[in-house]
């Protein structure tokens, strides 16, 4: 169902702000996933002669992140925030306790003000936002699994082992989620979906024993499902979660982060009553890639 422009709110609208969208990465670890929207803003700015979004600056929680190093390379302003050397400063030592999240998110927000975001972006942003970071800025997060699949009126396959739990509940294929950030973890409004990447034991188990990280009977008659789900074996179910998620990164959230955070600055995703909209379109589970990989 189509609805008339003045019930939807585009999640940034270039026609009123008549500039590129101005992002704020926000990253963890490797950075994977900002250097690739960084390469897609270049690739369009080289396509249009202008890129319809701008990374301002990247943000890291984690001093032993590769943050600096990334904004060195494409010249962008870095900010760090250590998370644990935050907690130790208020004497907590586990920085799981959510307690001291809106202190931390008030320096945070005091940090990134200055750059005038319209958007932040988690690129593998590994702690939970809270207050006041949630309300300062449009966030985007990516997930690495379909966020529309629902059991018990609740999303299936949220949190950090999403990849090992969809494995072992016996799902054919992987896909990759974007959302809206909010206060429930993954349970923003579903923006994009991935195509597919298929669930492959045997390939998995393989590449590792190429590696080196793995010896085991690779005979797909016991390396299965019920070995993978066995407690004995949760080492070895991780490390074929992680294969998989390695391989989802490239053909999930390589592609549809970038595209997201494009789709945005071009004006294409709203807001409306029933939810996400892309061009006036209705979405209820997101616009969907259908390519399988």
């Amino acid at each position: 169902m189509v609805y008339a422009r003045a019930e939807l709110k585009k999640l940034y609208d270039p026609e009123i702000l008549q500039r590129p969208m101005r992002v704020v990465e926000l990253m963890s670890g490797s950075g994977t996933n900002v250097v690739k929207t960084l390469e897609h803003q270049n690739a369009l700015a080289a396509a249009r002669g202008k890129s319809p979004y701008e990374v301002v600056a990247i943000f890291t929680d984690n001093k032993g992140s590769k943050a600096e190093q990334i904004a060195a390379k494409f010249s962008l302003p870095f900010e760090c925030e250590d998370m644990e050397d935050f907690y130790r400063e208020y004497g907590h030592p586990n920085k799981r306790d959510l307690s001291l999240r809106t202190q931390y998110f008030e320096r945070v927000v005091r940090r990134l003000e200055q750059y005038k975001p319209d958007t932040i972006v988690l690129g593998g942003f590994m702690s939970i936002v809270t207050e006041p970071l949630l309300s300062a800025w449009l966030g985007i997060n990516v997930h690495p699994a379909d966020l529309s699949i629902i059991e018990n009126e609740r999303r299936k396959y949220t949190g950090d082992k999403a990849v090992r739990d969809q494995i072992l509940d016996g799902e054919p294929e992987l896909r990759s989620s974007t959302h809206i950030v909010r206060h429930d973890v993954d349970y923003g409004e579903v923006l994009m979906v991935s195509g597919s990447v298929p669930v492959d034991l045997e390939k998995a188990a393989m590449k590792l024993a190429d590696e080196g990280l793995l010896n085991i009977d690779l005979d797909p008659r016991t390396f299965d499902l019920e070995f993978l789900r066995d407690p004995k074996n949760r080492r070895v179910s991780k490390m074929i979660a992680d294969k998989h998620q390695d391989w989802l990164k490239e053909k999930g959230d390589w592609v549809i982060l970038p595209q997201t955070v494009e789709w945005i600055a071009d004006g294409r995703f709203a807001m409306g009553r029933k939810g996400i909209y892309v061009d006036s379109l209705w979405v209820p589970n997101g616009y969907r890639l259908e390519t399988s990989n």
